[in-house]
């Protein structure tokens, strides 16, 4: 994990997809992290976080914190929305591309702006617990 903020100006030469990429498997760190610390049973550890990283998971997870989102954030989930990234038949289109927009703007915040990433995924918490 980077221990210093990256320049704006230096996440900016990311692409989206490589973006996307580092927010899930930040989102992943998350929930597994979460999974240890609060469920008692490494049994249900995997069917746990697989319940939660998932494009309809992180769906329902954007839906929560749009309206505390910036017009900057929003934007990098725009550009992570519509970026070119290839949608299996099995996925529905519309939903992997929203969660890969989420998954930029974690990217993102990851690189440029911890804690606002913490900020956030504390506002989220609450939905791991459910």
């Amino acid at each position: 994990m980077s221990k210093e903020p990256v320049s704006e100006e230096r996440v900016s030469d990311y692409s989206p997809r490589s973006l996307a990429y580092l927010g899930d498997a930040v989102l992943e760190l998350w929930v597994r992290d979460y999974a240890i610390r609060h469920r008692q049973k490494a049994e249900g550890w995997h069917k746990f976080a697989t319940s939660k990283v998932n494009a309809e998971f992180q769906c329902t997870l954007l839906d929560h914190i749009e309206h505390s989102l910036s017009e900057d954030e929003k934007e990098i989930i725009r550009q992570g929305r519509n970026a070119p990234i290839s949608v299996g038949r099995r996925h529905n289109q519309q939903i992997y591309r929203k969660a890969s927009g989420f998954e930029t703007l974690i990217g993102h915040l990851h690189l440029s702006d911890p804690a606002r990433l913490s900020e956030l995924l504390t506002m989220l918490r609450p939905f791991l617990e459910a």
